[in-house]
């Protein structure tokens, strides 16, 4: 009974090291202080480097309270940053359904694609890569 006592104790101990008191995660300053951290921890120094972050990524790091408060983590991000121009191509998001079957859709995407890589005419296209594409979000346009 000793060593069990002992194993809880710890575990408590280590629970409410990480618990916040109730409404901590609610006050927006404190939401930005955690992604902060886990930006530093995770090196996404750039607001185009969220398009490598998972919402299990963020889940996993302690942020799971957090991002019950927002729909995806888009929303999270565009909330707790809103100094940010955000856009689709730079938060790793799900689309919702049949929206890359709208033309509008994919030539907002492939413009917003060319002003972030300097594409300034039809000849730069040739040096875009499928890959580059896909790892910006683009990749359900060319399927």
């Amino acid at each position: 009974k000793q060593s069990r006592r002992t194993r809880n104790d710890s575990s408590s101990a280590e629970t409410q090291k990480q618990r916040k008191p109730h409404g901590y995660w609610l006050r927006l300053s404190n939401q930005r202080l955690f992604f902060e951290e886990f930006a530093r921890k995770n090196n996404v120094n750039h607001p185009e480097d969220w398009s490598k972050v998972r919402y299990q990524d963020i889940a996993k790091s302690g942020g799971r309270s957090i991002l019950r408060l927002y729909p995806s983590l888009s929303a999270a991000l565009r909330a707790i940053f809103p100094d940010h121009k955000w856009n689709e191509c730079t938060i790793r998001t799900r689309a919702p359904n049949r929206h890359w079957d709208s033309i509008e859709n994919q030539r907002k995407f492939f413009n917003d694609f060319a002003a972030a890589h300097n594409v300034q005419c039809q000849e730069d296209w040739g040096s875009v890569t499928y890959q580059q594409i896909v790892n910006s979000g683009g990749g359900c346009i060319l399927q």
